[in-house]
């Protein structure tokens, strides 16, 4: 089901460069107030339907924590990672941890694009 209360967020990255982002999810920590009461999880699909082909679980690439009655979510990828993720639709839950999401929201979504690194130009 699409979320129509939030505008999509476009995950610009250049391959070969790193990329970091910040999400700053307000007051989340009223709800998950420790650490190991929340999980964050990330997938990237080839389309913008829950149902289309999974092309990557990004878990590998969020670190989340509490500050300050928020809970922040860091996106980070390496140089080597950007080059080897694909484009796709991307979505970013923030849920009870376990099988059973009690509650869950989706807190970023939107396209991942990647722009090829030019390193230099030739001429005569």
């Amino acid at each position: 089901m699409e979320d129509t209360s939030a505008v999509p967020v476009d995950l610009e990255m250049t391959a070969g460069l790193p990329y970091k982002r910040r999400v700053r999810v307000s007051g989340a920590a009223l709800i998950w107030p420790t650490q190991d009461s929340y999980e964050v999880r990330g997938q990237l699909r080839v389309g913008k339907l829950p149902t289309s082909q999974l092309i990557a679980n990004l878990g590998q690439y969020l670190n989340a924590f509490i500050e300050l009655g928020d809970i922040v979510v860091d996106i980070g990828l390496t140089g080597s990672q950007t080059r080897t993720l694909s484009t796709g639709y991307y979505d970013l839950v923030l849920s009870d941890p376990g099988a059973i999401d009690a509650r869950a929201i989706r807190i970023l979504f939107g396209k991942v694009k990647i722009k090829t690194l030019m390193t230099g130009v030739s001429g005569d």
